[in-house]
């Protein structure tokens, strides 16, 4: 396990988590737009799970990144999808404050074992960009503590082309797959 594993933090300079409005009763499961774009996400995130005496060997992933575009239509319902991915539901389907901080732990310990194939059921890291003149210099320090669905919406073709410049070539050490999902561009 890497203590740097469990001092992760959701990447607050470079996303901002959707909007979680729970809704009374059982959570609906997902519409056919948002299990196609969580399909999306889901292809090529794994195996995931490294040896278990190999701690610092790379994780296999298929596909570490990939990039969409979409209109604003499918970014609502991106915004819907990404809230089923990051573990929203799941959360508010726990009945006790007990159910969800076990939950919360649960993921944490799932996210520092190296040796743990991904499983779709994995919680993700999602969230829209936050765009401003620094988005550059933010991506570049970008690093998914797990696997991650970002959110571009209105970005310009040269500053989309710009963020997949900077995100392409450190992709090649992301250690989870990262989703982009462009609208505007």
């Amino acid at each position: 396990m890497s203590l740097r594993t469990l001092l992760d933090r959701f990447d607050a300079d470079l996303l901002r988590p959707p909007v979680w409005a729970p809704q009374a009763g059982a959570a609906p499961a997902p519409t056919a737009e948002e299990a196609a774009l969580i399909a999306w996400c889901q292809q090529g995130a794994g195996p995931g799970g490294a040896l278990w005496w190999q701690p610092l060997a790379r994780t296999p992933v298929t596909i570490r990144l990939a990039l969409r575009r979409c209109s604003a239509a499918e970014m609502a319902a991106a915004t819907s999808a990404a809230l089923w991915l990051d573990g929203s539901h799941a959360l508010a389907e726990c009945r006790s404050t007990a159910a969800r901080l076990t939950l919360r732990a649960t993921v944490k310990w799932s996210d520092a074992c190296w040796w743990r194939p991904h499983r779709l059921s994995d919680p993700w890291d999602a969230g829209h960009l936050i765009d401003g003149p620094d988005l550059l210099a933010r991506a570049a320090r970008f690093r998914p503590r797990r696997a991650t669905l970002i959110l571009a919406s209105g970005l310009d073709a040269p500053q989309a082309a710009a963020l997949m410049a900077v995100l392409v070539p450190r992709s090649v050490a992301f250690e989870h797959p990262v989703r982009v999902l462009i609208s505007g561009a």
